[in-house]
């Protein structure tokens, strides 16, 4: 009487001279063509490793090597000294007078800092130093932001010259009193630069002089406010005039 274990034994045999006969075309070969695989698949291991080993030394060796920084985009934080830069639109290394500026200028999330070698760093330009003075160098985390209303003022004197900026001052406390300008109401307001926008739904809107013209707003009264202030305020699509194709060109002859 056959044992199960006797039945497993004869499964396996039989099992093995099936594959041999498939890949080698010899049931009776001496060598397993599994024994192949499993050493094909071992080699393979051990090569994947060892390529991965020499790259992580490489990485540890010369950390700063990489030339994506020069994709921008990235906090670039200079090997040795800790001196911050940020790569401008003009392709040159500015330096960042805080670390909430250069996060600020490097845009995105904000999470892409690198560290570069001076050498490296040397492959660009110098640019001038930009960002905001006493603007922190240590940002809180996420979960300790203060996520209160504030409050963004501008303020003019009414003998105060047309070229002077009015002041802006911002409120980091609950909104000041006021009338809340309702959503199908606007007010226009006026930059020292001479500029003019349409304040409404929550958006600035500039208003070129030929839009102003046609929507008769010429005769309303403007605020100026500083330039600032203004930019705190979303920004809307420009009015002005729809491009019309063929606009000045000579029209079709017409008969009679």
């Amino acid at each position: 009487m056959w044992t199960q274990r006797d039945q497993i034994q004869a499964y396996q045999f039989l099992r093995r001279r099936l594959v041999s006969a498939l890949v080698a075309a010899d049931a009776n070969h001496p060598v397993s063509p599994s024994r192949r695989l499993v050493l094909a698949t071992v080699l393979g291991l051990v090569a994947a490793l060892l390529v991965t080993a020499v790259f992580g030394i490489i990485g540890l060796l010369n950390p700063s090597g990489g030339k994506d920084w020069l994709a921008g985009g990235k906090v670039i934080v200079e090997e040795g000294t800790g001196a911050r830069f940020v790569l401008g639109a003009d392709g040159v290394l500015h330096p960042v007078l805080n670390y909430a500026s250069a996060r600020l200028l490097a845009g995105g999330t904000g999470e892409a800092t690198v560290t570069v070698s001076p050498e490296n760093l040397g492959k660009a330009g110098r640019g001038t130093q930009i960002g905001i003075p006493g603007a922190p160098d240590s940002l809180p985390a996420t979960g300790a932001l203060v996520s209160a209303a504030w409050t963004s003022c501008s303020r003019t004197t009414q003998d105060a010259p047309a070229s002077e900026e009015p002041r802006t001052a911002v409120l980091l406390a609950p909104p000041a009193s006021g009338v809340e300008l309702p959503r199908d109401q606007g007010v226009i307001v006026r930059v020292p630069q001479g500029d003019r926008f349409l304040l409404a739904g929550g958006r600035r809107y500039k208003l070129s002089d030929e839009a102003a013209t046609a929507l008769q707003f010429d005769s309303y009264p403007t605020i100026a406010v500083s330039a600032r202030w203004i930019d705190t305020v979303p920004a809307g699509r420009d009015l002005a005039a729809l491009p019309v194709d063929g606009a000045g060109d000579r029209g079709p002859a017409v008969g009679g």
